[in-house]
């Protein structure tokens, strides 16, 4: 083999070595930022969530509203306020060691967490139906409490979908052969997605 094509071959194979580096490097840094963004994604809903529960609490006092379906909204929306757990129990928030936890019994916390959260979506599903909203429409104050509240409701919505999108795209990228290979997530565990009914309009799309 001559010098010429043993200087070709030697090229040849640093050219690769680049390019696997540099496209290694490419997913690693895609991989980190995604979980990132998965987290304030999760940061962000928590804070939303909350605000729904507020506003929910607020809109039972309209006196439209049945006793008991009054009562049913406080209700549902204190339950729905956030509780000290992780949103999602699959270990990926190394930020404190309660977030990081991934034990049953706190998987069965975020279970019922959301039960409720979903829970609080079917009842004001149910309670602001459309008739009721035209007769809210009509009272300016009602009305902008209304709005807050479907406001938050999307803002929810929108977190939550958001979220989704990053988990799904970060498993597409884990799925690749070469990530795998090359163990480029690290010790990360794999995200997983926020799956509860969020719609609050009756002819919404729903869960």
């Amino acid at each position: 083999m001559s010098n010429t094509l043993i200087l070709v071959l030697l090229v040849l194979v640093l050219v690769a070595l680049a390019f696997l580096v540099r496209q290694s490097a490419i997913l690693a840094t895609r991989l980190d930022r995604l979980h990132w963004r998965i987290l304030t994604t999760r940061d962000s809903l928590a804070l939303l969530l909350d605000e729904r529960a507020r506003y929910s609490e607020r809109i039972a006092d309209y006196p439209g509203f049945t006793s008991d379906e009054s009562q049913e909204i406080r209700e549902a929306s204190t339950r729905a306020r956030r509780q000290m757990i992780p949103l999602v129990a699959d270990g990926l928030d190394r930020r404190t060691n309660e977030a990081s936890i991934r034990d049953a019994q706190t998987r069965e916390k975020v279970i019922e967490f959301f039960d409720i959260q979903s829970q609080l979506s079917r009842i004001l599903r149910s309670a602001l139906n459309v008739k009721l909203r035209k007769e809210i429409d009509a009272d300016d104050y009602w009305s902008r409490e209304l709005r807050e509240l479907d406001q938050a409701s999307y803002k929810v919505q929108l977190a939550r979908s958001m979220h989704n999108l990053y988990v799904t795209q970060t498993h597409k990228i884990r799925e690749r052969s070469w990530v795998r290979i090359a163990h480029l997530a690290g010790h990360a565990p794999t995200a997983q997605t926020i799956d509860f009914d969020d719609d609050t309009i009756e002819d919404g799309y729903g869960y």
